[in-house]
């Protein structure tokens, strides 16, 4: 079976690099940008992902940038970005882009799979925009990502389930044949119609993100009341009913998809004249709550203070470089607008996009030990295991206390050593 994907950004490399492990398919990976194909013929990956493999190595894989190959596929995956705009709707350019460029070479009974993340009723529009400029006879489908960072091939291989929007049955028979026949992944499957699919994405996501807005006021509240968010989160998470994940507290999330999707569900929701105010308030929440690292810190040493803040940790999350919408942002561009701190970091892996924000307004450290030697506080914002297993006997630091946005660290062990650990709702 021969398989286009369309766009060589991050859904698409792990798709194309998931489907290249079943030698019965033949994958080709297409882009408009020259230079990043140009990078993974020669063995560069333009993102950060654990399991991407050696593309040159990867014999049933191909990249290019003539979309004429497409001619051949029998499924096409449209794997384009879909930003957000100002108005928090997705910029659906790329999608109709892809979609009028393929029409002009698919063949009779190819199937068309959109993966990106699009509003409800793209679909319609995607067919109108293929069928006005071919007359083959085709398939759609939509078959969202459910994809972590850092995680992805894992979550590909492993999925909860996947999810078909199919108006036929030839689209959806195709993929169950890619996934279950092909990629021997036995998760359930869920088959559905296109725009049912398409708002399953937006929904588990925005359910998502409002459990960590819904914990993390919880521990804000905590604090004042002096009940210890890790237990109340334990003893909420151990009923069937809620279940223990996205129970964490910390200081907000970031990334590419939990913010773009919340801003986009309520703008469909707009769009349709029903005002989620529930997704407004969980965005409003995590705005909040990446300032109070900032907030705890200007409590403990006031804004004039002129000593040295290590920031541990700069993505969003572990296990990426992406600081797309990181609370580390947020508390950076604070520190250097409102006090006279001076700011030095430490990432694993993100210090090169830290750069490109910062520049020269701070310093950056190689390890974690040459990011907290000799400075008055440390404020984790990325719980990498190399910042949660550090040995802070050894920290050398010119103060003793530690702002722990992720609540990673034991807080017996941290205060045996002497020293102040401040966490987020205990």
């Amino acid at each position: 079976m021969k398989i286009s994907v369309i766009g060589a950004g991050y859904v698409g490399l792990v798709q194309a690099t998931c489907l290249s492990k079943s030698k019965d398919l033949d994958i080709t990976c297409i882009d408009v940008d020259e230079n990043k194909i140009k990078a993974l013929k020669s063995g560069h990956t333009p993102i950060y992902e654990p399991g991407l493999p050696y593309f040159p190595d990867v014999e049933n894989l191909h990249f290019s940038t003539d979309f004429s190959s497409i001619a051949d596929a029998d499924v096409i995956f449209i794997c384009v970005g879909t930003p957000e705009q100002e108005d928090g709707s997705a910029n659906l350019t790329y999608v109709f882009s892809a979609a009028k460029t393929i029409a002009q070479s698919i063949k009779d009974g190819v199937v068309v799979v959109v993966k990106s993340t699009v509003p409800v009723g793209t679909c319609d529009k995607v067919k109108e925009t293929i069928n006005a400029n071919t007359d083959k006879r085709w398939h759609y489908a939509s078959n969202p990502e459910f994809l972590k960072e850092g995680s992805a091939i894992f979550d590909f291989e492993n999925p909860d389930r996947i999810v078909i929007g199919a108006e036929d049955d030839a689209a959806f028979n195709a993929l169950t044949d890619i996934y279950v026949k092909h990629l021997r992944i036995y998760s359930a499957v869920i088959k559905t119609d296109p725009r049912s699919s398409e708002m399953i994405k937006y929904a588990s996501n925005s359910m998502l993100a409002t459990r960590i807005s819904f914990i993390n006021q919880l521990a804000n509240l905590c604090e004042e009341v002096g009940a210890n968010i890790n237990d109340v989160a334990f003893g909420m998470g151990t009923d069937r009913r809620i279940g223990a994940s996205f129970l964490k507290a910390g200081c907000g999330y970031g990334g590419s998809c939990f913010p773009k999707d919340v801003q986009a569900l309520i703008k469909i929701g707009k769009d349709n004249r029903k005002d989620l105010t529930i997704l407004k308030a969980v965005d409003e929440a995590n705005d909040l709550q990446k300032e109070v690292l900032f907030e705890k810190y200007v409590r403990n040493f006031g804004t004039k203070f002129c000593g040295r803040v290590a920031i541990l940790g700069l993505a969003f999350k572990p296990n990426t470089d992406d600081m797309r919408e990181a609370p580390s942002i947020v508390l950076i561009n604070k520190l250097l607008r409102e006090t006279h701190a001076e700011v030095i970091a430490y990432d694993p892996i993100a210090i090169e996009n830290a750069k490109s924000i910062f520049g020269t307004q701070i310093g950056y450290a190689e390890h974690v030990s040459d990011c907290v030697r000799g400075a008055d506080v440390a404020i984790i914002v990325t719980e990498w295991n190399e910042i949660k297993n550090f040995d802070w006997s050894i920290a050398h630091m010119r103060g003793d206390t530690i702002i722990d946005g992720r609540n990673c660290l034991n807080k017996e062990e941290i205060e045996g050593l002497g020293m102040s650990l401040i966490q987020i709702g205990c």
